[in-house]
């Protein structure tokens, strides 16, 4: 990715796209007491959010994950909202660079 800012768009864009869906696709995951799911869908938010390099929410992505593969949810729904927050504060931040390099652009 370094120095392809067109690539990094594009995966920034992506992201902010898919991310709701994953967060959501994991919730009701946890909430139908679905650990498979949990665990598949967990990590494919993990590989972008590894590829990005959001450390925290990769982490907590991580801790998720493990809990899942587990089989045993009980902890799932605290790990989810820190994984919720994360991720929301990673979004932010990728939308503030989309816009700066849209502003760039112009």
């Amino acid at each position: 990715i370094e120095g392809d800012e067109e690539l990094l768009r594009t995966l920034v864009d992506t992201f902010l796209e898919i991310s709701p869906e994953s967060m959501d696709k994991i919730r009701e995951a946890i909430a139908g007491g679905d650990p498979r799911t949990v665990e598949r869908a967990t990590h494919y938010l993990k590989g972008s959010l590894g590829t990005l390099s959001a450390s925290n929410a990769f982490r907590t992505a991580t801790d998720l994950e493990e809990v899942a593969r587990s089989g045993n949810l009980t902890s799932a729904p605290e790990v989810y909202r820190t994984l919720e927050q994360d991720v929301a504060l990673f979004r932010e931040a990728l939308q503030k660079v989309a816009e700066e390099t849209d502003q760039a652009g112009s």
